[in-house]
This record gives structure tokens, sequence and C-alpha cells, in this order.
């Protein structure tokens, strides 16, 4: 079905509730009411749907509101539905209401958001893809599929809790609920199976909301010294995942330095090496959200947040590594073990930006304080079959921090942790291109 000829009538999601399912077939016409071309384009979920429905015939197609608030028969709604009930307990001391007033009178208010548009939008975009596609393909070797450009080895994935901060949301706009359940992945950040050494490694969260609405928070780790980003921009980060997965580190070293300047390059080599980190635990991770994004606040302003995953339950032993055995398979073994014995631990911290501090330049770190948020809790294992579903459906979800965020795919919560700025916007096509050159390897 050719449908680049023909102009769509765009939805907006913000401004009418989910229109319910047709009960007959959709006809062509309808189909081009649902499916806009920037959905198409940007959401590959929407894609995906929009070729089933071409596939059903006479069947009844799936409903709208799987299209536009949730990747269809995700697992993380089958196993934390909207009804949810926590298993654990909130351990954290929270900050009160009026510490929170305090932190919000202080902080920048309704910053700009420098995302691109126009033609701008459009060249930038293409290139993100053309990058991303390059990359992953020379990634493949022989008779390999397609996996993910970072992040690829999995070190934990299964269920998680998270608990907010019930004085927080008397002055920001969130969740609507005191505990919500999904999925949880843990990660080395390379590529590759990586073998001993230190490595950098990255959490990533799928949340259940209100109405069934996935949220994606997405962290990577590293140290104090690098809790920002090493990359000022999305230009300068794309040329970092190039040369780092260059199978000739010397040229695509040079290309970077051509790309963003040879200072550039080397400042971000350096901070790629500080953000190493030898984890005596899965447990010891902290991680950082590195880019902002945007909250509303009861009083109607909006503000910038950066994340951050702090352990709480951290040196409390590590297992000798056996003979043999990779430092990933150790971290592996060694955190199964722990969640067999008792649930693991960290506190999620909330940094507000204030009038002076950066939100477009990633390498820029902000000086207000920490404010605990909510709990992030990994309940102990007592069911192995259900952990190791859970444990595959981390594996095979598409992790994307703009889930039920675009504009034409906004869901009830598309204000919670709302990506702000250029970087975040040059990670929806990234993300988009991964996943379709995923998706073509299934």
């Amino acid at each position: 079905m050719q449908t680049h000829n023909v102009q769509f009538k765009p939805i907006n999601m913000a401004a009418a509730p989910p229109r319910p399912a047709p009960q007959a077939p959709p006809t062509p016409e309808q189909m081009k009411e649902l499916f806009t071309p920037e959905a198409l384009e940007a959401c590959p979920y929407a894609r995906a749907m929009f070729e089933q429905m071409k596939e059903l015939g006479n069947a009844q197609p799936p409903s709208l509101q799987q299209v536009t608030l949730a990747e269809p028969n995700s697992i993380a709604q089958q196993k934390a539905p909207v009804n949810f009930q926590a298993t654990t307990r909130s351990s954290v001391e929270w900050p009160s209401v009026e510490t929170f007033n305090q932190t919000l009178n202080e902080a920048a208010k309704n910053v700009p958001d420098n995302s691109l548009v126009g033609r701008e939008a459009a060249d930038f975009r293409a290139f993100t893809r053309e990058r991303i596609d390059n990359i992953q393909n020379r990634q493949l070797k022989d008779g390999d599929s397609m996996h993910r450009l970072v992040h690829n080895k999995q070190l934990f994935g299964g269920e998680v809790e998270v608990h907010w901060n019930p004085n927080l949301e008397e002055v920001v706009d969130l969740f609507g609920h005191k505990s919500l359940g999904g999925l949880v992945r843990i990660s080395d950040a390379s590529n590759e199976d990586n073998p001993d050494g230190e490595n950098m490694y990255g959490m990533a969260l799928e949340l259940v909301g209100n109405d069934g609405q996935l949220t994606d928070i997405l962290l990577t780790g590293g140290s104090e010294a690098t809790e920002a980003s090493q990359a000022k921009d999305p230009q300068a980060q794309l040329a970092l995942f190039n040369m780092l997965e260059h199978p000739s580190k010397v040229a695509g070293l040079a290309q970077m330095a051509w790309e963003v300047g040879p200072l550039e390059a080397g400042k971000m080599v350096y901070d790629v090496g500080r953000m190493k980190s030898d984890l005596n635990s899965v447990a010891d991770l902290t991680a950082w959200s590195r880019a902002p994004f945007r909250l509303k606040g009861k009083d109607g302003e909006h503000y910038l947040v950066k994340m951050r995953a702090v352990p709480m339950n951290s040196g409390e032993g590590k297992a000798e590594q056996a003979q043999g055995e990779t430092t990933s398979e150790r971290l592996v073994n060694e955190f199964q073990n722990r969640i067999e014995q008792g649930e693991a631990r960290w506190r999620f911290d909330l940094q507000f930006m204030k009038p002076g501090d950066n939100a477009n330049d990633g390498r820029k770190t902000w000086g207000g304080e920490w404010l605990p948020a909510g709990e992030i809790v990994i309940p102990q294992v007592t069911d192995k079959a259900r952990a190791a579903e859970m444990s595959q459906a981390a594996e095979d979800t598409k992790f994307n921090i703009w889930k039920g965020k675009e504009d034409h795919n906004q869901g009830p919560d598309s204000e919670v942790f709302y990506p702000h700025g250029w970087t975040n916007q040059a990670r929806l096509w990234a993300y988009g291109q991964s996943a379709d050159n995923r998706g073509a390897q299934a």
C-alpha cells in the first residue's frame, strides 16, 4: 500500500481521547487517519501495527488504544497491570513537601527547548539514522543477527517495583500511583559480550502508569566524576559511537577528530575511560540520566530535572570469581544468588535545574541538591520459572524514553519525565533506526 502521495489527517492525542476500535475491519481511508506519516516515521510500534492491520484482512483489527498508548502485547503490561499491588515497601526517609516547594522556588522555570525544527531537524534525523544504520551493519559478522547498538549484554532482567515519594507528588505531576511495577534491565554498555576488565553499565526501567501507559527511564553508570555526559551534544555522541564501534580505532578516532575537533575528541576519549568501572556486584551500580527531562509542577510551571539511581545495599559481599569465569559471568551469577536471598534497592533521586545551569551542553553538571524522589526495588526471587520468563521479557523489550510522548502519540502520562532538548530528540531517531534494524533481522 503506497501512502507517500496521500495527505494524512494528524491526530492530536492531547486534545481528544483515543478513538474506540472500529467494529469492522478498517478501510484504507480509516487507516490513513489512524496512522499519520509522523507516527509511521517515529514510532516502530505504529508501523508494526499498521503492517499487521493490512495483513488481517477481514479479521477484527487491534484497538487504537494498543497502537497509541503502548507496545502491543507488552510483557510489562501483562505482568504489572494498572491495578498493580506492590509486594515490597519503601525504606527511604522522604524529604518534606516544604523541602520540595523550596527547591521549586529556587529552580529555573519554563526553560526553552533547543530541539531542532524544520530543515535542520530533517537533515539531522537523516544523518542520525544513516550513522546508526552504518554502525549496526558494521557490527554484523557472518551468521549474526542484528543486536542492540549498545548495552547488548544483559546482566540482569526481571521484575521491578518503584515507590514514589508521596511528598513529591504534592508539588509536581507524576503517575498518580504510590507504587508502580514493570521491568528492569541492567546491562554491560558494550555492543558485545565483554570479557574481563572494566566496563560501562546501564539500567533501563519500563514502568506501567495511568491507563496502562508505559514510561521508560534509561540511566547509564559511571563515577561521581562522570555524572554528566561525555558528549556535549548528539553530533558529538554519534561521532563517539562511531569511533567506539569502528574496526580501526585509529581511523575511528581520526574521523571523530575531523567531525568534532581534536580537543573535543580528546576530552570524550578521556571521559569514556573515567566512566568505566570494575563492579563488585550489579547492586553497586550508580547511574545517571545525563540529559534533562521535563516535569510539570502543580503550579502550572515546567521544571527540568536530571535523574540518578544510587545503590542502597551495595558492599554486602562479593562472590569470588570462579576459574574460567569472565567478569560478566561473575556479575550475573553473583546478583542472581543475591536476589534469591533478598531484595536489591536503589534510591531514585532528582536534581532540579537552577538559573545559571546549562540545559543544552551535556558535559556541564548542575549545582542543585539531589533529592530522593523514589526507590527502585528488585524483589526477592521466589519463583524461578517466572523469573526466567521476566528475564527474557527484559531482553526482548525495546526500551525507549519516547514511548507515549511523541506529538502524535501522547498518552496520559506524556508530561512525566518528558525528554527535553536536542540530545533527547536525536535519541528518538537513533532508537527508531536501531529498532528497525533489529526488527528486520527477527
